[in-house]
């Protein structure tokens, strides 16, 4: 069984050392990215947010509903999310 990283079972040390990549990708919708530092933008070790703004209303969505460190920072415009 392949572990899935969440914030829940990350080592201890792990948490001090996570890397964030922000994407404002329109005036709407930003994206949030985090991984355990020197992990690729390439590869599936990411937990990544969206972050969708209509009028007052602010959105905050996992990529397909999870908050596992599984997704590809370099695919987040195409993921779906929930």
């Amino acid at each position: 069984m392949e572990d899935k990283w969440t914030m829940d079972n990350l080592p201890p040390t792990a948490k001090n050392t996570l890397q964030k990549k922000v994407d404002a990708a329109s005036e709407s919708v930003t994206y949030v990215g985090q991984a355990l530092s020197g992990a690729a933008t390439s590869t599936a070790a990411w937990q990544i947010q969206k972050i969708s703004t209509s009028g007052t209303v602010t959105t905050i969505q996992f990529a397909l509903g999870n908050c596992a460190f599984v997704h590809v920072w370099d695919n987040r415009a195409s993921l779906t999310y929930q």
